[in-house]
């Protein structure tokens, strides 16, 4: 498991195996919270 800072600068190197490569992604927001901006394919926000 690693967990970053949503500050801290971070990154992988490209997959060159024949096996996937999952991650999971968990944002911690106030209830409250608006997203603003264009939605995104890629980053769906469920509150849970």
């Amino acid at each position: 498991m690693l967990i970053f800072h949503s500050f801290l600068m971070h990154m992988s190197n490209d997959n060159k195996s024949d096996e996937r490569r999952s991650a999971l992604v968990y944002h911690y927001a106030d209830a409250n919270t608006e997203v603003i901006g264009p939605k995104s394919a890629t980053i769906d926000f469920m509150p849970i």
